[in-house]
């Protein structure tokens, strides 16, 4: 059940925000989480990534969203726009993470979901995300398999297909381009078509979708 009193809004630059997100990443990551680091995570290394992300973000690269439990940042999720030429029907979510005390409420999904907003509102019809099978990763496919078309429960079936480890990470590590270590885990790769049809102007759900 989603907290009532939950605010979700894009991160600009500053160092009480440096600091927060520092601080869930390394929780996710002490916690086994899979976001391409590896535990012990320093501070200083957290810190660096980032401001580094951010400053992307400045750029119009990315939108880093926060969900905010009155003045503490509880869940981030990252929505990355610079992506080649030839996909610019395309957007990737990289970073999801809810502090461990607030997990189970809903968070996740509401990031997500604010996320699919924003990709749609830039023109991108196609939500590209890579993820373990476990290590608290259930929203990210629930999200994938709950769209619904019109209200009224999910669209299509959804099917998992699982990828090869080395072919994952090769992907994750050129798409995102975030300078960070590749995932040395099995993954889902979620293609998630936003549009209508293959067009991608449409906002109903379609009817292909790969996880």
């Amino acid at each position: 059940m989603l907290m009532s009193n939950i605010e979700i809004k894009a991160l600009s630059p500053s160092p009480e925000i440096r600091a927060m997100l520092s601080e869930i990443l390394i929780e996710t990551v002490a916690n086994g989480g899979s976001v391409s680091f590896m535990h012990p995570l320093s501070p200083e290394a957290a810190e660096a990534f980032w401001s580094n992300s951010l400053s992307a973000a400045g750029r119009g690269e990315r939108i880093i969203l926060g969900a905010f439990d009155g003045e503490s940042l509880i869940g981030t999720v990252t929505l990355l726009l610079d992506l080649p030429p030839n996909q610019p029907h395309r957007a990737e979510i990289a970073k999801m993470m809810t502090r461990v005390s607030h997990r189970h409420h809903g968070i996740a999904t509401a990031l997500l979901c604010e996320a699919e907003r924003i990709a749609i509102a830039h023109g991108r019809w196609l939500l590209v995300l890579d993820t373990a099978e476990d290590e608290g990763a259930a929203a990210l496919v629930a999200f994938a398999a709950d769209l619904t078309h019109g209200g009224h429960g999910p669209a299509f079936p959804v099917v998992l297909e699982e990828e090869e480890p080395g072919e994952e990470r090769a992907r994750g590590h050129r798409q995102q381009g975030d300078g960070e270590a590749p995932a040395a885990d099995h993954g889902r790769s979620i293609l998630t078509p936003l549009g209508g049809s293959n067009s991608g102007r449409g906002r109903g759900v379609s009817p292909h979708r790969r996880i």
